[in-house]
């Protein structure tokens, strides 16, 4: 039998995102908002998400105050090094 290391039991933490890394390259570069457009375009076309986010959210009524509120902690999460909440 074999066994699978969990990533929380290799006594080694992940390193933080910093300038170097990919998801900093990939995500600063203006054509990943194509990619986010359409992969979240083909999330809401999914028949239970669709139908999730037409009974228990607001996201079609604002779509711009949506994406104002969800872009800053995404941002956030990527660039602020110490996780800060906003104060």
């Amino acid at each position: 039998m074999t066994t699978t290391e969990i990533p929380s039991q290799r006594g080694s933490a992940l390193p933080p995102l910093g300038p170097d890394s990919l998801t900093w390259h990939r995500f600063g570069d203006w054509r990943t908002a194509l990619l986010i457009s359409w992969s979240g375009t083909l999330q809401v076309m999914h028949p239970v998400i669709d139908a999730a986010l037409v009974q228990h959210s607001t996201v079609f009524d604002d779509e711009l105050a949506r994406l104002a509120r969800s872009a800053g902690p995404i941002i956030r999460a990527l660039y602020d090094p110490s996780g800060a909440e906003p104060g």
